[in-house]
């Protein structure tokens, strides 16, 4: 009678945790820049300050239990490339996304650049998670490259380095700085997510 009781508990506890979702998804947003290193910077806007704006949103918004959202900073900080890297590995996550904006002396210059790297054993994952998440950006050009970025080729999970506009641009530099402007970047981010 107790091992029957025994087994009873053992598949009410499997039950219950396959409905659960024991396979919790685990993404990490690297928040590009830091501290001494600020990134692009126009008019005293600084590039890190925006990327930390947005990831801090998206984490904020994600109501969804199943999904863990890890910040590589939540404040000012600078952190080497090198420990962005191991703390990421560390995380083992399912992908990474790393926030940054752009700059280009040309102010006309535009858009969403997406990047991945062939030089990563999840090349062609990272391609699909850049094509996912560049159906979620309705507003402007989106492109997606392929750059040898340095965590995009230390990291050991799909990754993208996500440059959401330009600093430069008048236009695109208001909408970085706006609160309405950067909650939007956050939902269509968080939207490859679910």
């Amino acid at each position: 009678m107790k091992n029957v009781i025994k087994i009873a508990a053992l598949v009410l506890v499997s039950i219950s945790l396959a409905f659960t979702g024991i396979d919790k998804k685990v993404v990490v947003l690297d928040v590009g820049h830091g501290g001494k290193d600020t990134g692009a910077m126009i008019d005293g806007v600084n590039e890190k300050d925006i990327n930390l704006a947005i990831a801090q949103k998206i984490k904020e918004l994600n109501t969804n239990s199943q999904v863990e959202i890890i910040l590589t900073r939540t404040t000012d900080e600078f952190i080497s490339l090198d420990e962005r890297a191991k703390k990421i590995n560390d995380a083992k996550p399912d992908y990474v996304i790393s926030l940054h904006t752009n700059s280009s002396k040309d102010e006309h210059q535009s858009g969403t650049e997406i990047y991945y790297t062939l030089k990563n054993m999840h090349a062609e994952k990272s391609k699909q998670l850049a094509i996912d998440i560049s159906a979620g950006f309705t507003e402007g050009e989106v492109s997606i490259k392929h750059a040898d970025f340095y965590l995009l080729k230390k990291v050991n999970s799909p990754m993208l380095l996500v440059e959401l506009g330009y600093l430069s641009n008048p236009i695109e530099k208001a909408a970085l700085v706006d609160k309405a402007s950067q909650l939007a970047f956050a939902q269509s981010i968080l939207k490859l997510m679910d």
